[in-house]
């Protein structure tokens, strides 16, 4: 039977599912933390690219477990990011495996790794995507062994045939700064979406990080919203830094046009958290 919390999840996908479809705007962020918190020491922080997200459903029954369905855009399919394995719980960890598989119309690739404890394992996969596309998908699966038995954290992602926009190539590795950024649309009330993930040092891994994709608004543009999981959170480029405190509401601020980053500030406690900031044309 369908509990409450179940019955809401399900609703607001379906509604925000409706929504997309209706005004073409994206409301899911494509990229975060998964779960928010360890689950059994398992943890993933994901970015999607060549994909808009257009519904998405959690399950919580002995695994975790987040499914997407969307839309292809253009360049490559990709799906990127870290995989994380904790130590010390009870039942502890003795190994995990990760497997990442991209696909497009029947073109694949895929990873396959082994996480030790306390370790983390860092993923980018893609699949280039061709004009005439039809259909692709996504799934990450980070399996925990323990000793009374498996847990599982999966990203699970179905994308149909879609209207193509331009997209960044695949990164190498972790060059971030080679990535070419993406451009805002130009139409005035189009919605675009800048994502980014900060990793702080020691607790989630060797080295603090800051990871995201830079966007390029070609006219001044609005903030018209903001999905953060920190304690507010700074947008830079052009050498200048709009920061905004969790207390502060950010949307109707104007932005000059520039190539930008968005990153989150970490609570005291965080060990990793993720802000996507959307931008409108003024009409």
């Amino acid at each position: 039977m369908m509990n409450k919390r179940d019955f809401r999840v399900s609703t607001i996908a379906l509604l925000l599912g409706i929504a997309v479809a209706a005004t073409g705007q994206t409301p899911f962020p494509s990229s975060g933390t998964y779960p928010h918190e360890p689950y059994n020491g398992l943890q993933v922080v994901y970015q999607l690219g060549g994909a808009v997200i257009a519904s998405q459903e959690e399950n919580q029954d002995w695994t975790r477990t987040l499914t997407w369905r969307g839309t292809l855009t253009s360049g490559h399919l990709r799906l990127s990011g870290e995989a994380r394995r904790f130590g010390g719980w009870n039942p502890p960890t003795v190994s995990a495996t990760l497997l990442v598989v991209v696909e497009v119309d029947g073109q694949r690739s895929e990873v396959k790794e082994e996480l030790l404890r306390d370790s983390t394992k860092s993923f980018d996969v893609s699949v280039p995507i061709p004009p005439n596309a039809q259909k692709g998908s996504v799934r990450l699966e980070l399996v925990g062994i323990y000793n009374v038995g498996t847990r599982d954290v999966k990203l699970i992602g179905s994308f149909a045939a879609g209207e193509k926009t331009k997209t960044s190539p695949p990164r190498e590795g972790r060059k971030e700064a080679a990535v070419k950024p993406e451009t805002a649309a130009e139409t005035a009330g189009e919605e675009v979406c800048l994502s980014g993930v900060q990793i702080r040092g020691g607790i989630a891994g060797p080295e603090a990080r800051l990871v995201g994709d830079p966007l390029t608004l070609t006219k001044n543009s609005v903030i018209s919203k903001v999905t953060n999981e920190g304690d507010g959170f700074w947008i830079e480029g052009g050498g200048k830094i709009y920061r905004f405190k969790s207390t502060d509401n950010p949307v109707g601020t104007v932005i000059p046009a520039g190539t930008y980053q968005a990153f989150p500030n970490l609570k005291p406690n965080q060990s990793l958290a993720a802000v996507t900031v959307c931008f409108k044309v003024p009409e």
